[in-house]
């Protein structure tokens, strides 16, 4: 049977990292069209976060968009269920649109990197540094 894990050579190492994808980091954030407009500073406030620490480019821009609208209705749910009595009919519809919203939120920042954990998993690709040629090389072929 065949382990999942298993310890890389260099060359194996050196073949994952050259087939990883990465999107070039956005300088002009574009803010989708659909975000209402009493969210955009903050998620302009986001974007420039995550630019910052190298992990945000515009192909992130609509999935930062759909969190902060997320973000912002849990919000809004959950001071509508803190003025409901509990036992409620009201009550519980607003408990399970909270824990719906809430899984958005946490999804939505999990996908970003907007824990600690979350940004452990990234890997952030750093440019390519250019190698001196090693003398004894062709021998080793």
């Amino acid at each position: 049977m065949e382990t999942l894990r298993k310890h890389l050579t260099k060359a194996e190492i050196e073949e994952r990292k050259s087939q990883q994808v990465s999107a070039p980091i956005a300088e002009n954030i574009e803010i989708p069209e659909f975000l209402p407009e009493e969210l955009k500073e903050r998620f302009l406030n986001l974007a420039n976060q995550l630019a910052e620490i190298g992990i945000f480019s515009n192909v992130d821009a609509e999935t930062l968009a759909r969190y902060v609208i997320a973000q912002k209705n849990y919000e809004e749910v959950s001071k509508e269920l803190e003025k409901e009595p509990v036992g409620t009919e009201k009550y519980f519809k607003l408990i399970n649109a909270q824990d719906k919203l809430f899984k958005q939120c946490q999804s939505g920042a999990s996908k970003l990197g907007l824990s600690i954990t979350d940004r452990t998993k990234i890997v952030v690709q750093k440019p390519k540094e250019e190698k001196p040629k090693n003398k004894f090389a062709e021998f080793l072929e």
